[in-house]
């Protein structure tokens, strides 16, 4: 059978390869999180994490999903609409207070690199997701050595360090790290 071309033919092999590779590392990624307090405000981003999300949000006071892909944040916004300590959002600004007040830091975060969308904003990303958790915060990161997992450990150590391997089986890794104090951490400002 040949090959289909095109655009939606790309689209469609781009979500499927992202579609792999969380079922590769997610698994992983789950089972070796700590149970968060239970009045933990938990930030998860990844397109793939609505299962956790969904688990997480009866037992604690907040959890927010930062889906980025708009037609998985569609479908997820209506999908998790029954909890309603749960979140689902496009991008992490989208948390901040829309009068610039500031907004309260979360105590727990998750992330499924989103390796797709490139080194840079990868990296980003990680950023941001640390900027809006509390110092010390624990910070679980899963990635696949085949997916940009090398960079975006470099800018995981410079923000969370020191990162504790809690899964390694080549090519899937998950980290455990905890968000260094704000003074001294290069914002995205910075960038």
């Amino acid at each position: 059978m040949p090959r289909a071309k095109g655009r939606g033919a790309r689209e469609q092999h781009r979500a499927d390869r992202r579609a792999t590779y969380a079922s590769q590392v997610l698994p992983h990624l789950q089972a070796k999180l700590d149970e968060p307090p239970a009045d933990a405000r938990v930030l998860l981003v990844g397109d793939d994490l609505e299962q956790l999300a969904a688990a997480l949000a009866p037992k604690v006071a907040q959890v927010a999903l930062v889906a980025i892909e708009f037609e998985r944040w569609d479908a997820l916004t209506r999908q998790l609409a029954s909890y309603a300590n749960l979140q689902v959002v496009q991008e992490l600004a989208e948390l901040d207070d829309p009068d610039g007040f500031p907004t309260e830091p979360w105590t727990y975060g998750v992330m499924l690199l989103p390796y797709h969308l490139g080194t840079r904003e990868t990296n980003t990303a990680l950023q941001d997701l640390a900027d809006r958790l509390v110092p010390n915060a624990p910070l679980y990161v899963g990635g696949s050595r085949t997916h940009d997992w090398g960079l975006a450990q470099e800018r995981l150590a410079a923000i969370a360090a020191p990162l504790t391997t809690l899964y390694s089986v080549d090519p899937i890794r998950v980290v455990r790290g905890h968000i260094r104090s704000l003074a001294g951490i290069t914002t995205n400002a910075n960038l």
